[in-house]
């Protein structure tokens, strides 16, 4: 596929996905919420170009500026001015096509980080206790995929090693937090998730290890490199496997703790009714106090009536 066709294309889907959430807000304001396929639309266009395939889509938006990290004997300049040509992206007439692109490509990463947020955020779910702001890791997530691509163009200003370590301990970050908030609602998907995380943490730390092995060879790569990087590719799909059950443990651990409090609030349920219950004894209501006592349902309700009941 042509390089340009692929730019043509991201634009417009790009283009397409703000114009469709336009149009969903002015039928929102306008109460017309009878029409679902807008929604249905935008729906897929956000799961397609953020959720999935957000960096192929800004990688092709930077076409028009990638010859300055690459060289590329296709690059936008040259195809203007001739085989051969400089990279000046920023000069005329390059740049009545440059700054639009940026723009909508800072468009596109504002539009993907506050649509990654509320996809989480506007779920009931989310609104309970201590479950609120859990859109906060995908944007964590697509804020890691955003570095990835722009660091890139920093390259002649920092270090590989620096860049690569600026990722690694980003992609840890954003994997740890996955673990702590646990922001999907359907456990299979927090797994998932979590393998998929974890995986890009080995991505980032394989990174690293080569830089620093490169650099410690003065820029040279030594003959043993490929064979390292290849141990590296083989020890994805385990990382995938460790974080899965890591995102599993977690969860598994978060629901032992919600079922000992469960307990221990129907504990105290019981023993506030036993007190209620105590208390009629006490004023001589013997007999409507007992005939109105419920029937114990749990284990804690059961230990305080086997404890604390007259006999």
């Amino acid at each position: 596929v042509p390089r340009y066709t692929l730019y043509i294309l991201a634009m417009f889907l790009v283009l397409i996905a703000i114009v469709v959430t336009w149009y969903v807000g002015k039928l929102f304001e306008s109460g017309a919420i009878n029409k679902l396929w807008p929604v249905k639309l935008l729906r897929f266009m956000v799961a397609s170009i953020v959720t999935i395939y957000f960096s192929s889509v800004i990688k092709w938006m930077l076409i028009p500026i990638d010859c300055l990290v690459e060289s590329s004997p296709g690059s936008f300049s040259a195809s203007i001015h001739g085989e051969g040509a400089p990279c000046t992206p920023f000069a005329m007439p390059e740049v009545l096509i440059t700054v639009p692109t940026l723009f909508l490509a800072a468009v596109y990463i504002i539009f993907s980080l506050v649509v990654s947020f509320l996809a989480i955020e506007i779920n009931p779910l989310s609104q309970q206790p201590r479950a609120l702001f859990t859109g906060r890791v995908e944007v964590m997530f697509l804020a890691f995929k955003i570095a990835c691509t722009l660091l890139v163009y920093l390259a002649q200003y920092l270090t590989p090693i620096t860049i690569t370590a600026i990722l690694m301990f980003f992609a840890i970050a954003v994997f740890r937090q996955h673990v702590l908030v646990l922001p999907f609602h359907n456990p299979t998907t927090n797994n998932v998730r979590g393998g998929i995380m974890c995986m890009v943490v080995w991505w980032s730390i394989a990174s690293f290890s080569i830089s620093v092995i490169i650099t410690a060879s003065g820029n040279v790569s030594p003959d043993w490199l490929q064979n390292v990087q290849w141990v590296f590719v083989a020890f994805l799909p385990p990382s995938f496997i460790v974080g899965y059950v890591i995102t599993s443990l977690q969860q598994a651990s978060v629901t032992r703790t919600i079922e000992l409090l469960k307990g221990d609030w129907e504990a105290a349920r019981a023993q506030s009714e036993y007190d209620t219950v105590h208390d009629h004894v006490s004023n001589g209501n013997h007999s409507s106090g007992f005939q109105s006592m419920p029937r114990a349902k749990s284990d804690g309700w059961a230990r305080v009536r086997a404890l604390q009941v007259p006999k």
